[in-house]
This record gives structure tokens, sequence and C-alpha cells, in this order.
């Protein structure tokens, strides 16, 4: 996902680029995002927990299909999706990520992944 972001008459903008998918860890959950295969404007975010589903994106019309792998949906224009990750960086105060997230086994998933992606980054810690 390419994300570009700009200030126009003083107004925050945030722009998604052309890639189809992506995983977002934030403070208020964990979604992905893909494209919508039927409305170019709109993205698909898919959760498997809806309270962070509603947590994110609060005002979409929320659905649920119990036999896929994300069960809690929205479909939700792209510039809502992005306006969301505006405000969200904009008004960003926490300097350590997994200690913003409040949901206990949320946090324990998010420690897991960092866990994961720290030994996945030893390899590459060489100072060139």
């Amino acid at each position: 996902m390419i994300i570009r972001m700009g200030n126009e008459n003083g107004v925050s903008t945030i722009a998604l680029g052309d890639d189809d998918k992506m995983w977002i860890f934030l403070s208020g959950g964990f979604v992905s995002i893909v494209a919508h295969r039927h409305s170019p404007s709109q993205l698909l975010v898919r959760a498997r927990n809806m309270a962070h589903l509603k947590s994110l994106f609060p005002n979409a019309k929320h659905f649920s299909l119990k036999q896929s792998d994300y069960p809690h949906r929205a479909v939700v224009e792209r510039s809502a999706v992005a306006k969301m990750f505006g405000d969200y960086v904009l008004n960003m105060k926490y300097d350590n990520f997994k200690n913003s997230i409040s949901e206990s086994s949320y946090f324990h998933v998010c420690h897991g992944v960092w866990s994961l992606m720290y030994e996945y980054g030893m390899p590459f810690r060489s100072v060139e």
C-alpha cells in the first residue's frame, strides 16, 4: 500500500495508492483492507473482531460472514479510509505502540507479531 501525505490549503490529506491489500495494526484494532472487487472507489475493510472494525470505522455499515477468515466487514469509501489514517497519524500521542493497546488479548497478539518481526530483522541489523 502506498500512502502519500500532503497539506493543501491548510487541510491535511492522505491518499491511498494503487496496491490492492494491506494489514493494519492500530491501537484500536487489527484490520485487513483490500480493494472492492466491483466498486473501484470503495475498499473492503475486514476484521476478526467486530469491536476493532467498529472502533476504527464507527460510521460504516458493518456486516458479518461467519464462514470467512475475516468474518466482520464493512465497505468503506477510499476517501473515508484515507481520512481515518490521516486523523490517526495527526493525533497520535504514544511513543510506544504496544503500550497504547488497552485490550489485553490484542496486546499479546501484537507483542507476538513484534517478536516475530524482531527475529526476522536480526540478519539485517548490521550497519553499512
